[in-house]
């Protein structure tokens, strides 16, 4: 946390080029509407629902543990919201509350039905 108090004093400086990025690059969830299927991408937005977690059963009798949430943005009038799905462990550590900001790497790009995203552990 950043504290001010009534003594401070801020001092505006150049951009300074030896300090490096997030690494990130973010699409807005309007681009990732219009990507293909399994494109890789960096999406950020604000948790709109969050679901429990669930076990899937793949098509090889295994089974594997999920959770689904809702993130949105403003990339598009009125709004614009897509699901995320966290498989395998990752899904146990996906314990977002909604209304929380959440900046994700490397999401898979799906096309089942409609346009969602993918993240995996594996």
């Amino acid at each position: 946390a950043i504290t001010f108090g009534k003594d401070t004093v801020i001092t505006l400086l150049e951009d300074d080029e030896k300090i490096g990025t997030d690494g990130f690059c973010y699409s807005t969830i309007d681009e990732v509407s219009k990507m293909e299927n399994n494109k890789i991408t960096d999406v950020k937005g604000v948790v709109v629902s969050v679901e429990g977690m669930d076990e899937i059963t793949m098509k090889s009798g295994m089974t594997k543990p999920i959770r689904r949430i809702l993130i949105a943005d403003n990339s598009r009038e009125p709004g614009v919201s897509i699901q995320v799905t966290f498989w395998g462990k990752i899904a146990y550590r996906a314990n977002f509350g909604v209304g929380e900001a959440i900046a994700l790497k490397d999401v898979k790009v799906g096309t089942y039905n409609s346009v969602s995203l993918n993240m995996s552990d594996e």
